[in-house]
């Protein structure tokens, strides 16, 4: 599959047959994720493939668990509703995938960022001066991983939304403590055939200084 195509024609898929997915695809998909560029080359991702249905289904628990908690938090009924909505499919859908891939990073602190706490900057200035650098590099792997999936036949979903269970998922999964987990990614062959979603027109996003 052409690059252009394999961007163009990947969706987020949230419905997946039963069938399973090869651990060689597997293996080449990770291949892929791990080539994205990273600050300092530093590399800072690691993947946890899981196959184990009850494993799956003890992580979505979690999830749920976390999400009621922030039902309870809210004093917004139409809050409250979505998140209800989202504990019920878009934070858990993950447990009905072949096999869901947890993304790892850690921490990662340049010198400049260094430089800057002690200067005394604030967190906020840090942000606008060092805009996560080390996020940004997993997430470029993280975009690498959905497109060879894309490119291989499977379906995938970047998910944020689990998270809100961050430190069930580090307990159920036995991660080492200097990693921590970013999203969750169910992969599998696609039961449905999402449209594509608007985007914003080239003209809204892109300035031109000549």
């Amino acid at each position: 599959m052409e690059l252009f195509d394999a961007i163009k024609g990947r969706r987020s898929i949230r419905k997946f047959k039963d069938a399973p997915v090869k651990d060689s695809d597997i293996v080449a998909i990770i291949d892929v994720a791990r080539k994205a560029p990273s600050p300092g080359n530093s590399q800072p991702w690691h993947f946890i493939i899981v196959k184990n249905k009850p494993l799956m289904k003890q992580l979505a628990e979690a999830v749920r668990k976390a999400t009621d908690q922030l039902i309870g938090w809210s004093k917004d009924e139409k809050t409250k509703k979505k998140l209800e909505g989202y504990k019920k499919s878009y934070y858990t859908l993950f447990e009905n995938a072949p096999v869901t891939i947890v993304v790892l990073t850690e921490p990662y602190i340049s010198d400049t960022e260094i430089i800057l706490k002690e200067q005394s900057f604030n967190q906020e200035e840090i942000l606008l001066r060092r805009p996560l650098p080390g996020l940004q590099g997993v997430s470029a792997a993280i975009q690498n991983l959905i497109l060879a999936a894309h490119a291989l036949g499977y379906g995938t979903c970047w998910m944020t939304g689990p998270i809100i269970a961050v430190h069930e998922i580090i307990k159920i999964l036995n991660i080492n403590p200097s990693k921590y987990p970013v999203a969750l990614i169910p992969i599998g062959i696609p039961d449905e055939s999402p449209a594509e979603r608007p985007r914003k027109g080239i003209e809204e996003i892109m300035t031109i200084i000549k």
